[in-house]
Parts: C-alpha cells; structure tokens; sequence
C-alpha cells in the first residue's frame, strides 16, 4: 500500500543547474580515488560478483538479472561505476529499498544501452536520452542537499525532480548476457568546511575549544544558491549553549556572524539572533528536538519540530549556507542538513473529510482504524449505529458495512469503538439483564458478523469502558476496579480472566503480543499503568462470574511516573509486540511513553505538545506510522488541539499540530481525528479528518 502525503509531498517542481548544489567532492567529480568505498555485493539474482564487479550470467535476454550493495547511505552521498563494454544493456543507481532485479524498482539510475546511448530511468520511467558512452567511462548518481544528479566523466547529465528517502543503497539491473557494471563504490559527502575549535564527524559538529565562549564552529560546504531552501539540525542536550542557521558568508565563529541564528541556551530556552540582535525568547528545547531555519518566497521562518514560531522581517542575501557557533565545550548539533529547491511549506498535510450524513448525528465521536479497516461510531444517529470503511485505494476510505444497534440495547450504542482489522467492538449501553455490555463483529471475508455481546458479571458494570482488541483478545475496562478478558474459542465468546487493576470505571487498556495494559489511576501513589502478561503454562482454570479470577494472566510490571500525581490516565494504547505504551494525561496536558528494552521497562518519556496551551491534550493516544509504532497521535477531548511526535534519531519529537478536537487513531499510513461536533452540510452531523502519512517527510 502506498501511503499518502501527512507532512508533505516533497513535490517534483526541483530545476537546478550544474554547480547549484555545490561542487561534488570527495573526490571531484570524473576522478577516481581509492579512498572510495568498494560495495558488498548482496541478492545476487542471475548475476556473479568479482569483489565490486558485477556481471551477469543468466542467458534470457531481459532484465532479470542484477544485485544490491550491502552498504547503504544514510545521507547525502553517491555512487559510481564504469563498465568494461559499450555492448551490453544495463542499469545502475541509487535505490531505498530491493524489490526485485528489474529495472522499474531502482529509484535513480542509468541506463547504459547495448547501441552506446545514455539515459535516465527513475522508477522505470524514462526521463530521456543524455548522450553516448564508450566503455570506462565513469559515471555517478549522487544526492546533495536533497537534489538528485547523474554524472559522466565530471560532466552533469541531468538533475531530478525527484525526493530520495534514505537510506539509500547501490541497485542494478542487467538484462544482456556478459553485461558488466565494474569498480562500483559508494562513499557519503562529507557535510562541514573550515571547522574552528570543532570537529566534524559526518553531519555532526562537537566543540573541542576549551573556553566558554562563542569561538568555535563551522559552516556546510553546500549553499542554497537562490530562492527556496532549508537547514535543519537536531540537539543532543539542553544544557549547553550552541546557535545556528542561516548565513551568507562566514567572517567568524561567532554568533554575531550568522544572518538567521536559533540560539539554544545552556537553561533550555529558545532564542532567536538576526546578526547578532535578539529577537526574544521563544520558550524551551529538550534533548531531540528539530530545529529548522528555511527561505520561502523571500522570507525567512524559524521551525521546532515542525512548528513554525517566528517569521523573520529582514530579507535574506543569497547565497546561504549553514552557519554555527558553538559556545560551552563539548556542545554539538548533530544531523545537520541542507534542502536546496523546496520549503517546509511543501509538508502541508493532505487531508481527507468523511462526514456525517444528518443533522446532530455526531459521525466520529468514537474512531478506530487498524490496517485498511476504519470503524466510526454514530451513538446519536437515529437509531445509534457504527459504520465500517475499508481503504480501498491508497488513500481511499470507501463506506463498507453499517453495524447496527442489536434490537434490545439502551442509548449510545457505538460510544466507544475498537478493532483490529479483522474484529470490532462497539460499547452496548444495555443489555437484556442491564448490564452493562458490547457487541461483537467478526470478518467472514464478506461481511462484518454479529456474534453476539459480551457482558459485565452481574452487580458490576462497564460503566464508560475503553475496549481493545488483538485477534481473538477482547478487554474492557470495568468498575470498580476490574478489567475483563474474552477469548474468542470454536466462534463463541467466553470469560476468561477479570483482572484486579484498582482502576475506576473509564480506566484505559490496551492488547500488545501476549500482554495487557490497564491504566490505574487510583494506584497509590500517582497512578500507574499495570502490565499482565499470558502465561500458556499455568493450569489455572478461566473465570466466571462465580469463580471471578486472572485466569492464565499474571501481573509483570507496574509503569509509573517519576513524580507523584502524574498519571491519572485518560487514553493509552500499545504497539503490536506488546513492547512500547503510550498513556495519556490530558489533566497535565501531556503523554507518557514506556519502552521494554532488554526484558526491562524504561523510565517514561514525557510527550509535552507545544505550544502549552492546556487544551487537555492526551484524552486520546494511538500509535501509528512505519512500523506501527514510530508515530505517535495526542487528541484532546475540550479543544481544536491534536498534536503529531515522530520518533526521530531515537527520541520523540513533535512533527505537527492540527486544530481539530477528537479522539484520534493510526495505522501505518494514516491518521484519523474524530470530530463529532464538525457542521458540514448539517450542524453536528460530525466527520473524521484522516490524514496520510508520507515516509518522505516522515522520515525526517
């Protein structure tokens, strides 16, 4: 499934001419240099290697032969070739990801025909003839500051207006008996030039000067030569003072010297300097925050994980580089970068609108999505239903299935709504012995099935239960004080395990792997989430409502804050493997994130959104994005609040933030935010805002 832009789509609008991206290095461009690095060859597919030769010796004359490089790059770089025939057709490049030996899954490559002719071929797609070869020529694609070019023999061939997603490795494709790719080596560009009382290593830059003072740093080798572009770079602490940005030449090493600075102090604090003028304080940084300083339009903006805080009144003089000054020994901004030819703008998200289709409705209160399923829950609608979409192109949800009320329930049925893809529960208000209960549904590969509801023991009660669901696992969080399990066994339903958590009536769970998450927010002493996991071995019998019992689960863990009084938790969801939870606290405005690493819980990572406006952000978690748990989604339950964190260079960072109020869900390429009291053709008819996600700007 190909995902849909939420950050962005890069775009295809990139012209630059030769020499726009910098000077190639390392070595020049047409020159060889054993200090390049030979490719392993790896996937071999009716081809042979030689150490960095490839050669293939599959007879059909197609493009079914070919290999990848062991080796990848993880930011700018190139890769180079010759071959030892003009005879022979065959294609080499750059690719993110092996699917195949053909030629339509390199990204960027060229194509050397068996008549002597040159051309470009980006995802199978011919971007046009480039000249003539002879056999040793020397040929390179290399991406610098975002751009993509093809080389041959130092002469620039064409410039793409493509995006690479690293990483990247070297891929090739061979479809002539005997052709030939030879000396294939992939090396990455270096970053920084004329580093003071600093060192570089790759995209990094540490101070080695030993005074306080701002006499250290350095400036990239790329510039954005004209028009739109930007420099982005992460920190590594917060306790240590470091500034940069946007500069037109480098006099210095001092702060005063750059054009556009971000100036991060050594107490947190964000600040901006324009040539050395203060343009005030913009409010604290933490350890793996995203600092970006861009040109658009002719204006300069200042962002923090993607969020932009101040516009710049002072006009840009070409060309830019990235500048910086270091000031407290051993500080470092680390995973510089450069964009030349596009702005952050470029990452606007793409969003679609499914709406409510009658007045007061409130389509969207409850939203839940798994894979290519997404379930809404109408407890408004006359009579209160739930409506089932399937993504039916990427980024097409069609309507699939209405769940209806079953014919003896109480008001609000689909007020809470969960599912895995292949099993949706939806929260029944009533039952036929009044208790509190849900309804199930199951895919037969047709339609979705009721099989039936699932109750409270009698004298207990759901009350406002959060549900989860994990193939044939249900949960429901119940008062007082108890959450139920469900095994789905030969079709029916059953009891399984009532789980003593102290919780209240609307404490969150969650399902991941073969472990059970409960919120507990009355666990002395600041609330906490409490971990259950399934032990197959044990002979204990299931519960019921007479013999009420954890069944074959067992207590492993209890997640607290660090502080007191921090946890009364709103919302949590876990990943698929059971291993990383997210726990909302929407009194505190914030999120809590626990990892298992090495059979141990880690101490919880604060997700604190930005601005701090209070908006009781943390009602709703879900995890989502590549991988199912690389993103994680906050939506707020009073106020137009949602804010997106990314995991980026192993710490979770805010990417955006979007004025919709609602709970939230996520798959890997999407993220839904109900909003049930949206007006669209009717007032509160309701809607779910769903935003797809793009690795592209994802990935940065």
């Amino acid at each position: 499934m190909t995902p849909r832009h939420l950050w962005s789509s890069y775009g295809l609008g990139i012209a630059l001419l030769a020499g726009c991206v910098g000077d190639p290095s390392l070595p020049e461009v047409g020159e060889r240099s054993a200090a390049l690095t030979p490719v392993t060859w790896t996937h071999l597919v009716g081809a042979s290697a030689a150490g960095n030769d490839l050669s293939k010796t599959r007879t059909l004359n197609a493009w079914n032969a070919g290999a990848v490089s062991a080796e990848t790059l993880g930011r700018d770089g190139f890769v180079e070739f010759t071959t030892g025939e003009a005879t022979t057709a065959k294609m080499a490049g750059l690719s993110h990801g092996n699917d195949g030996a053909g030629y339509a899954d390199i990204d960027f490559a060229i194509r050397l025909s068996e008549t002597g002719h040159v051309a470009i071929y980006e995802g199978g797609v011919n971007r046009g003839g480039v000249g003539t070869y002879v056999a040793g020529d020397l040929f390179r694609v290399q991406v610098q500051a975002g751009v993509v070019t093809y080389w041959k023999n130092g002469g620039l061939l064409y410039t793409s207006t493509g995006a690479a997603i690293f990483p990247l490795l070297v891929d090739s494709s061979l479809k002539t008996f005997g052709a030939t790719l030879n000396d294939v080596a992939i090396e990455e560009l270096p970053f920084w030039t004329d580093a003071i009382g600093a060192v570089a290593s790759g995209n990094d830059l540490t101070k080695t000067a030993p005074e306080d003072l701002f006499n250290a740093g350095a400036v990239s080798i790329t510039s954005i030569p004209a028009g739109d572009g930007y420099v982005e770079f992460r920190v590594a602490d917060s306790t240590s003072f470091k500034a940069a940005g946007l500069s037109s030449g480098n006099s210095n090493q001092s702060r005063t010297d750059i054009d556009f600075a971000i100036n991060l102090t050594d107490t947190g604090a964000v600040q901006i300097y324009e040539n050395g003028t203060n343009r005030g304080n913009f409010g604290l940084y933490a350890p793996g925050d995203v600092f970006r300083v861009q040109v658009s339009g002719g204006v300069v903006t200042y962002l923090k994980n993607h969020f932009a805080f101040y516009s710049s009144l002072v006009a840009p003089t070409f060309p830019l580089l990235l500048d910086s000054s270091l000031r407290t020994p051993g500080s470092s901004i680390v995973d510089a970068r450069m964009v030349v030819g596009r702005a952050s703008e470029d990452c606007d998200p793409e969003v679609d609108l499914l709406v409510g289709s009658a007045q007061g409705e409130q389509f969207g209160e409850a939203v839940d999505a798994a894979g290519d399923v997404q379930v809404v829950g109408e407890p408004h609608a006359t009579p209160p239903v739930a409506q089932v979409f399937r993504e039916t192109a990427p980024g097409t949800w069609t309507w699939e299935q209405t769940l209806p009320r079953p014919p003896v329930s109480q008001p609000l049925f689909g007020a809470r709504v969960a599912t895995d893809g292949n099993t949706i529960v939806v929260k029944n208000s009533g039952s036929p012995t009044t208790r509190r209960s849900a309804e199930i549904f199951r895919y037969d590969g047709n339609s979705w099935v009721d099989e039936g509801l699932v109750e409270a023991c009698p004298d207990d009660s759901f009350g406002l239960a959060q549900f989860a669901v994990r193939d044939d696992v249900l949960v429901g969080s119940s008062y007082p004080g108890r959450s139920y399990v469900f095994r789905r066994v030969d079709g029916t339903w059953t009891l399984e395990a009532v789980l003593p958590t102290g919780g209240g009536e609307s404490s969150p769970v969650a399902i991941g792997g073969d472990r059970i998450f409960v919120v507990s927010p009355f666990l002395p002493p600041a609330g906490a989430v409490v971990v259950f996991r399934y032990m197959a071995g044990l002979s204990d019998p299931p519960a019921t409502c007479d013999a009420i019992g954890p069944g074959k689960w067992r207590q492993k863990a209890v997640l607290a804050p660090l502080s007191p009084g921090e946890l009364q938790g709103s919302d949590m969801d876990a990943n698929a493997a059971g291993t990383r939870v997210v726990a909302g606290d929407a009194e505190r405005n914030l999120a809590y994130y626990f990892e298992l690493v090495g059979g141990t819980w880690s101490a919880p990572t604060t997700l604190t959104p930005y601005p701090m406006d209070k908006n009781w952000v943390g009602a709703h978690v879900a995890f989502g994005g590549p991988g199912g748990d690389s993103l994680i989604a906050l939506g707020s339950n009073l106020n137009p609040d949602a804010h997106i964190f990314g995991e980026v260079g192993g710490f979770w960072t805010q990417l955006d933030t979007m004025p919709i109020q609602g709970e939230v869900a996520a798959t890997e390429d999407s993220v839904f935010i109900g909003d049930d009291l949206h007006d669209g053709p009717f007032n509160n008819a309701g809607a779910v805002h769903v935003h797809g996600i793009d690795p592209v700007c994802y990935s940065e």
